[in-house]
């Protein structure tokens, strides 16, 4: 989860994140944001980022699932798998950044009672 700033921006841990799309919850709203995974970086490519602990790294054959520890929120980053990025390990520090456009805040109606629940 994520605090509303302001029409663009969110909160998450000690970062604030930058949305393209107008964020219509209010200020200081809990929202759930979500990360378009083709547009994830791994490194600080872009603005919006974050640095954290990998906890756990599980492979889906085409893809791969990191769980990164981000202050005390974690952080699921599923990427596919090629040979050309090597495969964090357990414990190390890593870097994740993505353009204004990937992030998505789902759950913008909070006035309306709507939740958006995401299953992984």
């Amino acid at each position: 989860t994520a605090t509303v700033i302001d029409s663009q921006q969110v909160q998450f841990a000690d970062y604030q994140w930058q949305s393209a799309r107008p964020i219509t919850a209010p200020a200081g709203a809990t929202v759930t944001c979500a990360i378009r995974p083709e547009l994830l970086r791994l490194g600080d490519t872009y603005h919006n980022c974050c640095h954290g602990e990998v906890r756990d790294v599980v492979f889906h054959g085409a893809t791969i699932r990191i769980e990164l520890g981000v202050a005390t929120h974690t952080l699921i980053v599923d990427m596919f798998n090629d040979r050309t990025t090597p495969i964090p390990a357990r414990g190390s520090q890593l870097s994740v950044s993505f353009p204004d456009n990937a992030l998505l805040v789902l759950d913008q109606d909070v006035g309306a009672g709507a939740a958006t629940t995401i299953q992984r």
